[in-house]
């Protein structure tokens, strides 16, 4: 069995590898993590899990719990970081990968890329709370929270008419089969909202148009609801630049975007970079946009419907459902040929 990122010479820990008998039940991730110096933030991260989810909680209590999981999730991510290298290693078959555009974001021209990963290196596990940290992380309930390595992602959206009363859910799933999402637009006069549901049909984040902005912006919100208290980041085009972009605003950070989207916005591809505290910018996504038409007995009343799906391959160590939130804010700032109806 390979060596665990604990196992590698130079690195801490140094623990024995999982047994055969953890093989048959356990990813490659959750195996090196307990066998390894990661053992500590996981299974404080489990314990939350264990305690949230599958219980019947009022919510103060429920609350009082996604505070207490929140606390362990910096943790967790630094640890996946550690040892991002370690996993992108043991990784095949995927080539390409999201530049950043700038300051060692890395290369490449982003989209997705050929081959298939392994599902038990590209391991994912749900995540169980929406918070944004300062640092720039992310979790989402009902999330695929992924730490393994490269994952998939497919990202479906389409449009509805103005006068539908029902929502339109699309597929968004992993391709391991991790985690499954809904998207859900609808018709709205007053402010537009996109809607992400998890594979429950409960609400993980919308997101809102902010109106009277001369840049187009929309904001990320937890649940189901345009609540200003549940604001988690603001996404801000920035469409007269020498680059096209949109930076990405977590809520309390006004001086500098958290995030970069870069690419042909409106086109066919972007990439998201993450920005690091010494300037520079990690890539943690890169998406490509395919559109055909959709038959209108399939529409659910759509008129001239179209599908826009993006392939898109989210790095270790990012929320897959922010990413997700991404494709869906670029589709609906950029995407011309294909606008929700108002």
């Amino acid at each position: 069995m390979a060596k665990g990122p604990d196992d590698v010479p130079g690195s801490p820990g140094g623990r024995a590898p999982a047994t055969k008998e953890d093989d048959k039940e356990e990813c490659a991730w959750c195996k090196y993590m307990k066998a390894g110096g990661c053992r500590e933030p996981f299974e404080a991260w489990q314990a939350c899990v264990d305690g949230v989810m599958g219980k019947a909680m009022d919510d103060e209590a429920r609350k009082a719990a996604v505070d207490q999981c929140s606390s362990v999730t910096q943790p967790l991510f630094e640890c996946m970081m550690r040892h991002r290298d370690y996993y992108g290693a043991q990784l095949s078959g995927m080539g390409g990968g999201g530049g950043g555009g700038g300051g060692g974001g890395g290369g490449g021209s982003g989209g997705s890329s050929s081959g298939s990963e392994d599902p038990s290196t590209a391991a994912c596990i749900a995540s169980i709370i929406i918070k944004a940290s300062p640092s720039g992380v992310m979790a989402v309930v009902g999330a695929a929270y992924c730490i393994g390595g490269r994952t998939r992602l497919t990202v479906e959206t389409g449009r509805i008419s103005p006068c539908s009363e029902n929502a339109w859910p699309r597929p968004v799933q992993t391709s391991s089969g991790a985690a499954v999402f809904w998207q859900e637009a609808r018709a709205s006069s007053a402010r537009q909202k996109r809607v992400l549901r998890d594979h429950r049909g409960k609400a993980v984040a919308c997101m809102g148009l902010v109106v009277g902005c001369l840049r187009p912006t929309w904001a990320l919100y937890r649940g189901g609801h345009l609540d200003e208290d549940n604001r988690m980041a603001t996404f801000v085009g920035q469409l007269f630049s020498a680059e096209p972009a949109v930076s990405v605003y977590l809520q309390g950070s006004s001086s500098a975007s958290t995030f970069k989207i870069r690419g042909e916005l409106g086109a066919s591809s972007f990439q998201v970079s993450m920005k690091l505290p010494d300037g520079r910018e990690l890539a943690v996504a890169a998406a490509e946009r395919r559109q055909q038409p959709v038959s209108r007995q399939n529409s659910l009343g759509a008129s001239s419907a179209r599908l826009c799906t993006y392939d898109v391959l989210v790095e270790s160590g990012m929320d897959a459902a922010f990413v997700t939130a991404a494709c869906i804010v670029i589709d609906s700032m950029f995407n011309q040929s294909h606008k929700y109806q108002e």
